[in-house]
C-alpha cells in the first residue's frame, strides 16, 4: 500500500505553508492490480490526463475531493499558533487530530488508554494508522489495541512487543503526521503524562510545518517500519 502526495503550484505552496496538494492511495495486490483512492486539491490542473484519472476513480467509487485546501492549511496553522500562544500541547495535538481531513499516521513507544480512545474517535472521521512499541511493563494494553477491530475499522495499529531478543530493533521514534501537512515529533510518547511534561520542557516536542520535512519524517520514521511490520512488505510513503 503506497500513499503518494503530490504538491501543486510551488509558489502558492510556499505562501500557503505548502498546502496545495493531491493524494493518491494505491493498494497493490500480489497480482500487481491496484485500486486507488484519489484525493485532489480543488485548484488542481484539469488536464486530459488528470480528467481520465478522475473519471476512473469516480466510476469505481474511489474518489474524494479535498475542498478548500488553502483554508484547511490556514486552519492547521492557526492550531499550531495556539502552541506558540501558550496553550497546553495536549490541547493543541487533540485539536489538530480533530481537524484532520485525509489521514493521521503515528509512531509511539507506549500509549495510554485515553490516547487510544482519542485515536479511535479520530478514525471515525479519517483513516488512522499507527505503530505502537510496548516495553515489558506496558504490554497489558496490547489486547485493547489489537482486539475489537469492528469498533473502529478505520484504525489500524501494528503492535511491537519488546523482549530480550528484539530490544535492539524495537521502534522508539515518536511522530504524528496529519494530512501530510504538519508533524509532531520529539520524545513525547502518546500518554497524557508525556504531553503535559512537554509544556514544562521535561519532554521534547517540535511541530514541523515545512512539507518537505514532513514528508521526509513520514517516509523515514513511519513508512519504513510499517513496511517491515506488514505481511507483504506493504509500504505507505509520501512523494
Amino acid at each position: 500500500m503506497t500513499l503518494v502526495l503530490f504538491p501543486h503550484f510551488s509558489q502558492q505552496r510556499r505562501t500557503a505553508k505548502n498546502a496545495l496538494l493531491s493524494l493518491e492511495l494505491y493498494h497493490t495486490t500480489k497480482k500487481d492490480k491496484f485500486n486507488a483512492l484519489f484525493v485532489e486539491s480543488t485548484t488542481m490542473s484539469s488536464s486530459s490526463t488528470v480528467d481520465r484519472f478522475r473519471s476512473y476513480y469516480k466510476e469505481n467509487n474511489l474518489y474524494i475531493n479535498l475542498h478548500q485546501p488553502f483554508e484547511h492549511s490556514l486552519r492547521l496553522a492557526s492550531i499550531i499558533q495556539m502552541l506558540l500562544d501558550g496553550e497546553p500541547p495536549i490541547k493543541v495535538m487533540m485539536t489538530a487530530l480533530a481537524s484532520a481531513k485525509c489521514f493521521v499516521h503515528f509512531t509511539t513507544f507506549g500509549i495510554s488508554h485515553q490516547m487510544h480512545g482519542i485515536l479511535k474517535m479520530t478514525s471515525y472521521s479519517v483513516p488512522v494508522r499507527g505503530i505502537v512499541s510496548l516495553g515489558h511493563d506496558q504490554q497489558s494494553i496490547s489486547s485493547e489495541l489489537i482486539d475489537h477491530p469492528e469498533e473502529s475499522p478505520n484504525l489500524s495499529i501494528k503492535v511491537v512487543k519488546g523482549n530480550s531478543k528484539n530490544w535492539a530493533e524495537l521502534p522508539h521514534q515518536k511522530l504524528i503526521v496529519i494530512d501530510g501537512l504538519i508533524a509532531f515529533k520529539g520524545s513525547v510518547n502518546l500518554t497524557q503524562t508525556a504531553w503535559r511534561k512537554s509544556a514544562y520542557f521535561y519532554d521534547a516536542l517540535e511541530v514541523v510545518t515545512d512539507i518537505e520535512k514532513v514528508i521526509q519524517l513520514h517516509n523515514n520514521y513511519f513508512s519504513t517500519v510499517w513496511a517491515k511490520l506488514s505481511d507483504c512488505g506493504s509500504v505507505i510513503t509520501i512523494n
